[in-house]
């Protein structure tokens, strides 16, 4: 009877468990996080040996967000500025009027991504769901308000807004590819080159989960999410 017990005990603890990593599944499919997988990783601190341990996290795009000056390609991972051509995208309240673009994930925890840009005055952002999304204000613009916070890539230089406050960095471009990490609950935001140097970082108190976004405001720029 003990026995007969003991495997039931141990039949329920296997399917609890079982349960909670769906769970867990579950929320990641639907919140661009995955925490570190064990302790060890999990106590570092260091952007860089995060991003060494973690999986570059796929992106796609919120297609009700996309500006009608942005054309998709690349099934749908590569979004180009046009000149006067307008898209025939639907209307939609969530869709800007500036030419930008919001991602479907969240990121409620600590990650990192990638993509390729190219042009003048590409913004690589973060923003709360909240930025306004109708006119041309400063409240919709990615960088120009207490919503979003902005890499901006040119080939000769970066530049980061945060608030309609912009700062020249001092880090030349050598690289078309950016790596954006996020550590949501310690508030650091930084944008490494392809191969991990260091551009800019920000520390600073998140109060919402943060989205990652795409300005691309001059006629030919691009920005592609990386797999």
């Amino acid at each position: 009877m003990l026995s007969i017990k003991a495997n039931a005990e141990e039949e329920a603890a296997y399917h609890l468990q079982r349960q909670r990593s769906l769970q867990v599944e579950t929320a990641n499919r639907l919140c661009l996080c995955r925490p570190a997988p064990d302790e060890s990783i999990s106590s570092v601190c260091d952007p860089k040996l995060i991003c060494a341990a973690l999986d570059s996290h796929r992106l796609t795009l919120d297609l009700n967000t996309v500006n009608k000056h942005l054309r998709l390609s690349e099934k749908n991972r590569e979004i180009t500025r046009t000149d006067t051509e307008r898209q025939s995208y639907p209307d939609h309240p969530d869709r800007f009027d500036v030419p930008q673009v919001l991602c479907r994930e969240s990121v409620c925890e600590r990650c990192y991504w990638e993509i390729e840009c190219s042009g003048e005055y590409v913004h690589i952002s973060v923003s709360y769901k909240s930025i306004g999304r109708k006119g041309r204000g400063h409240e919709c613009q990615f960088g120009s308000n207490d919503q979003s916070w902005s890499l901006i890539c040119s080939p000769d230089r970066y530049s980061f807004i945060h608030n309609n406050k912009q700062t020249v960095l001092p880090v030349k471009p050598i690289s078309h590819r950016i790596k954006v990490f996020v550590d949501h609950s310690a508030g650091t935001l930084s944008f490494y080159t392809e191969i991990m140097s260091l551009i800019h970082t920000v520390q600073t108190t998140f109060t919402q989960p943060l989205y990652p976004g795409f300005g691309v405001y001059y006629y030919r720029s691009s920005v592609k999410l990386c797999k």
